[in-house]
């Protein structure tokens, strides 16, 4: 199959997993492979030709399962479950639906890891109460969702890809603000201007994810892909704070000063690490996302609502 006729079959595809055969016109097979009319009846002279061959490539790559692999055993629910596997790993050959469960990672790791080098640092270093702590997280809370909505924007606008990188790009430059914190600091000054940069890249980010992953999701495969999502976002999460605590505690035990400095110092050295996660993912977005040509016509034909987490 020729470079060109592989491009219309495969916008066919997606089109019928979007919105159906039977709404799936010529037309929009066209516009979605980018290509003519004329050339798409040059290689699918009608409907049924094109038809005929999406069904082919559909079944070469989704094949039936091989009965070889569970013919022999005995137990009913391993068999079934060996038979039709819970996450189908083929999905995440998807640009916009692996790239994007990847990059929930970076982005969850950021985003709970900083909340609490913050919550350590107001309480134990600027001398706030959990209760000044919660509020001191409200701006916080209230950036996350406007760069939540702003992400939801540019996404139907420009696709996932650059927001994605403006997204760590954003929660990076929080980071390095953070990052210079000491232990004479305060509130207002030191952990607020960095704070709220960092939470509109992560609802960017979040929100951007979502739509990457479960946009275009058929089906049949709503709930796996929905529970890839989450499941990147603790994972992320759990790595994140992991590995921020233990570059924390570690500047802390091989640092010679004591008290509220020492913490602070190991705290900026997590924060500056929080910053080069950032860049990876910036790095990594633009690489692995698809570009908006590709993304938006997909999300034209989507369902107007899709799941953030």
């Amino acid at each position: 199959m020729d470079r060109t006729r592989a491009q219309i079959t495969q916008a066919a595809i997606e089109l019928h997993g979007s919105i159906g055969p039977a709404a799936t016109t010529m037309s929009a097979v066209a516009e979605r492979a980018g290509v003519t009319r004329a050339t798409l009846y040059r290689h699918f002279p009608n409907e049924q030709a094109l038809f005929t061959a999406c069904s082919a490539e559909w079944r070469r790559a989704n094949p039936a399962p091989n009965p070889d692999q569970w013919r022999d055993i005995s137990d009913p629910y391993d068999r079934l479950r060996t038979a039709l596997p819970l996450l189908r790993i083929r999905r995440l050959r998807d640009r916009a639906i692996g790239g994007g469960a990847l990059l929930m990672l970076p982005a969850s790791a950021i985003l709970m890891g900083s909340v609490l080098l913050t919550s350590i640092y107001l309480q134990e270093v600027v001398g706030a109460s959990p209760l000044e702590t919660g509020i001191g997280f409200l701006p916080f809370a209230a950036a996350v969702g406007a760069g939540a909505h702003l992400g939801s924007h540019l996404a139907r606008h420009v696709g996932v890809r650059i927001p994605m990188a403006i997204a760590f790009a954003l929660a990076g430059a929080g980071m390095l603000l953070l990052s210079r914190v000491d232990g004479a600091g305060g509130y207002a000054s030191d952990v607020l201007p960095g704070l709220v940069v960092a939470a509109v890249g992560l609802g960017v980010a979040i929100v951007s994810v979502a739509l990457a992953v479960m946009t275009g999701a058929r089906e049949d495969d709503a709930g796996m892909l929905s529970g890839v999502n989450s499941t990147g976002h603790e994972a992320g999460g759990s790595l994140g704070i992991a590995a921020l605590t233990t570059i924390a505690t570690g500047a802390i035990g091989s640092g010679g000063a004591a008290g509220s400095e020492a913490l602070a110092s190991g705290l900026g050295d997590a924060f500056l690490a929080a910053a080069g996660i950032a860049g990876a993912g910036m790095l990594l977005a633009l690489l692995l996302l698809p570009a908006a040509s590709r993304f938006l016509p997909r999300m034209r034909e989507a369902p107007a609502a899709v799941s953030i987490h």
